[in-house]
């Protein structure tokens, strides 16, 4: 078939971020995905199935700046969007009474997430996660265990951070200033931060340690502690930080959801550049929809991105 262009690319071509998956690759995935479905459901969590579409403005709780949403108006004139964020419909089914609020849930279900054209990213993910509810004791090391002791932890690196350290290391900012910084220290931009510290009106103090921030990543808790000492407020966050093989901290990590409120983490593949896993604590979350407070918390795999990944460093290859 000759190449198509124009009005009939539509015979040809995918819209950019989407792709058709052969025999092979659907073999992987439902592998992947049937592991990950048997270890979560012997670790006691229960799964749940939230809708294809919800209210749009659900989904632009979680990010409060950019709403990547594919939205749309129904017969009623419903503004309404396809699914983007599992967490938040988790949530909010606990918030109004469909779920226990203390409860622990898990998920594989794709989510779409759209995409300028030319990003590179794809907008349709499959998204395995879980979400641990209420006020459990050990909470955030009960996930990085979780993520670790997954049939697939020995293959991923594993970045901690926290929030609250840059909300209290640009305390003195207002909050589109602070979206500056975090921008900045997401892509490590050196040059960016030293001119964005010189206009900051950030104490000494301050400046000194942001700008120091993205030569500490991979860093050992010991070296951000030392760093830190110039802003004692700071030191807490590091104190209670978990401590175990196979954890690298970067305290500039920057999650692109507005709802996360305390630790954060992401984990990467042996040799991946995109992270298989992501995910924090999020405790301000279930207030929005209630109006009551309930800690939460969770993390969710890439099921798509890790199948590929551990077929790849098996030496199984990717259909074209």
């Amino acid at each position: 078939m000759k190449n198509l262009t124009g009005k009939e690319r539509f015979k040809s071509w995918l819209p950019h971020g989407f792709e058709f998956r052969g025999p092979a690759d659907a073999r992987r995935l439902h592998a992947v995905c049937d592991s990950i479905r048997t270890y979560f459901t012997a670790n006691g969590f229960e799964e749940v199935i939230p809708p294809l579409m919800d209210f749009a403005p659900t989904f632009k709780l979680a990010r409060e700046r950019n709403s990547w949403s594919f939205e749309s108006r129904d017969i009623d004139g419903e503004n309404l969007a396809i699914r983007s964020d599992l967490t938040v419909q988790v949530v909010k089914a606990a918030a109004s009474g469909t779920l226990s609020p203390g409860g622990g849930f898990f998920y594989i279900q794709p989510v779409l997430v759209d995409q300028p054209s030319g990003s590179g990213h794809r907008r349709q993910i499959l998204q395995a996660g879980v979400e641990l509810l209420g006020d459990r004791s050990g909470r955030v090391n009960e996930m990085i265990r979780l993520t670790l002791d997954s049939p697939w932890g020995k293959q991923l690196s594993l970045i901690y951070g926290d929030q609250r350290f840059l909300r209290i290391l640009l305390a003195e900012t207002n909050s589109d200033s602070f979206a500056q910084a975090t921008q900045l220290l997401d892509k490590k931009d050196v040059a960016g931060l030293k001119n964005f510290a010189g206009q900051s009106g950030l104490s000494s103090e301050a400046r000194k340690i942001l700008l120091e921030l993205p030569f500490l990543s991979g860093k050992s808790l010991d070296a951000y502690r030392s760093v830190a000492a110039r802003l004692p407020a700071l030191l807490p966050v590091i104190d209670e930080s978990p401590s175990a093989p196979g954890i690298l901290y970067d305290f500039g990590l920057v999650r692109d959801l507005s709802y996360y409120t305390g630790p954060v983490f992401q984990a990467y593949a042996n040799g991946n550049h995109e992270p298989v896993l992501a995910g924090g604590v999020y405790d301000g979350l279930f207030e929005k929809f209630s109006g009551k407070h309930n800690p939460a918390c969770g993390f969710a795999f890439d099921a798509e991105l890790l199948a590929f990944a551990l077929s790849q460093e098996s030496g199984m290859r990717k259909e074209s």
